[in-house]
């Protein structure tokens, strides 16, 4: 049995090999703007030294909700009225940045007259 040499990676587009697929990089993309919120989140309340229950307490709301921002996976909900409150909070402002993509073009609508929507 011939065995196969593979290259290793830790590209995760290149491991799920759907970097061409325009709704796959969207959703990795998003992901990654999520784990970039949650980890905010939590790197700015430990800096506080609070736990999520006293972060909580302070905007009144539920420790769960806390929870909620800090975990990647359960964080696209939450709003830029939440973050700024919680910001606030810790006495802290918001700041949200856009830049080019690396080696992206624009993927997007057309109208009928050349104007990307």
């Amino acid at each position: 049995m011939k065995t196969v040499k593979t290259k290793t990676t830790s590209d995760a587009r290149k491991i799920l090999g759907r970097d061409d697929d325009p709704e796959m990089r969207a959703a990795i993309e998003e992901q990654v703007v999520r784990c970039q919120v949650a980890e905010l989140v939590l790197a700015a309340r430990e800096s506080r030294n609070l736990t999520q229950a006293a972060l909580a307490k302070l905007m009144g709301t539920r420790q769960s909700v806390i929870s909620r921002i800090e975990d990647a996976d359960d964080s696209g909900s939450v709003t830029v009225a939440t973050l700024t409150r919680l910001f606030s909070v810790l006495r802290m402002s918001l700041s949200i940045q856009a830049a080019p993509a690396r080696g992206r073009r624009y993927v997007g609508r057309r109208s009928s007259t050349g104007a990307r929507g």
